[in-house]
This record gives C-alpha cells, sequence and structure tokens, in this order.
C-alpha cells in the first residue's frame, strides 16, 4: 500500500499524505519500503501500542528536504503527532494529524480529552511564534459530524465534548470543505447494521463526512 501511495503522489504531484489508524509500532519497515520505493520520500510516523491506532505524514521530495525528525512529535498514544516544517526562515508549516476514537465510552472520552489538550498546546505553542508565519494545517479522522449536512443518519449528532467540537468552536482551525462548500452534502464513510446483505440501498446504510482538513486563516 505505502508503494502504491509513493507512486499516486509521484504521479499527481501530491506533496504531503496524512494517513490514519495506521497501526504502525515502528519506523524501521515504513522507512525500507521509502528508501527501496523512492528514497527522495520520507515519513514520519505516530508509534502505537495498538493496531487500531497510529498515524504517519508522508512527505514528497519538494517537503520531504526540509524535514528533521526533531521537528516531529507525537502524542496520545499515536493518534496526534506535529510536525514542523522550516521552509525558509520565515515561514513553517505545520502538519498535524489526528485519528480520534470511535466508540463512545468512559475510555474514549478520557482519549479525547488527552486529545484536545494536546493539541491546544501545540496550537498555542505555534501561535507564539511571532517571528515566522505559520501555516497549519490539521486533518484526519475524527470520527464524528460537524452538523446534519454531514450524515444521512437523521439520529445521528455531534458528540458532546468531542474533539470535532473542540476544534470548530475553541481553536481558530477552518473545516476547508465546509468553507468551500457551505451547503453541499459529501461522505466519507458509510456504515450499515443489522443487514443480512450488503445492500448500500437498504435505509439502513448511513454515510457520514468523519474525515476533516482544517487549516487556520493564514493557509
Amino acid at each position: 500500500l505505502l508503494r502504491s501511495l509513493i507512486e499516486q503522489m509521484t504521479e499527481h504531484g501530491i506533496h504531503a499524505l496524512i494517513i490514519t489508524e495506521t497501526g504502525a509500532k515502528s519506523n524501521r519497515t515504513v522507512d525500507k519500503i521509502i528508501h527501496d520505493t523512492n528514497p527522495l520520500y520520507k515519513a514520519f510516523t505516530a508509534h502505537s501500542n495498538s493496531t487500531t491506532k497510529g498515524t504517519l505524514i508522508l512527505l514528497g521530495p519538494k517537503l520531504a528536504k526540509h524535514a528533521l525528525h526533531t521537528n516531529f512529535h507525537h502524542y496520545c498514544d499515536g493518534r496526534l503527532a506535529h510536525l514542523a516544517l522550516y521552509l525558509n526562515s520565515s515561514t513553517v508549516l505545520n502538519l498535524i494529524p489526528v485519528y480520534c476514537p470511535a466508540k463512545t465510552n468512559e475510555q474514549t472520552q478520557l482519549e479525547h480529552e488527552n486529545i484536545k489538550e494536546q493539541l491546544t498546546h501545540i496550537l498555542e505553542k505555534i501561535d507564539k511564534d511571532t517571528t515566522r508565519m505559520q501555516y497549519v494545517i490539521c486533518a484526519g479522522d475524527v470520527n464524528d459530524i460537524a452538523s446534519e449536512l454531514d450524515t444521512t443518519n437523521p439520529t445521528r449528532t455531534p458528540k458532546t465534548g468531542g474533539t470535532l467540537t473542540h476544534i470548530i468552536e475553541e481553536t481558530n482551525l477552518i473545516d476547508t470543505f465546509r468553507a468551500l462548500h457551505p451547503t453541499k452534502e459529501i461522505h466519507s464513510h458509510a456504515h450499515t447494521q443489522g443487514l443480512a446483505d450488503n445492500s448500500s440501498t437498504d435505509p439502513t446504510t448511513h454515510q457520514a463526512r468523519i474525515d476533516y482538513i482544517f487549516a487556520n486563516p493564514e493557509t
């Protein structure tokens, strides 16, 4: 899969890719695949102790040359990471992958609180550096919806105290898709419940937009 992604990035001129739910526990395998496929690429893996967590930033050559492992940090058992790319002496591109838990229970609520706390800390640290132009892109699978436009399930509502609500209400990050398409309905995930088959036309199959790309106004 990683080799295929690198080939697609090369073909379509994609400079950065954020991947969630990687289950990656080390950089060794990832680094070997990249070295064998295209050594001009770089990957930054947020390790996890679970095969259902983890995030990864994959960079093409134009951005990879600005990337240092000393400027990469990850948190929350691989659910959140931050890579600062110093493009020049006055410009920084901050890439922040995020992957939120899907279920809602006491444990996942604690995970949400941890993600929100660390994300707030990252953004505050970025804002304090007023000597450079700071661009921020935060993207990933938040496993939540922002409004009824983001789901075909009439009973689904945004999670109370969830990370998505926090990003929208408590930070200066903008939901880029919704900013460009205020009323458009588009979905990135389908979930089927209680079916004997997998027919996507059955009314119990619901779709939702749970994958987001956020950016600060400067970006």
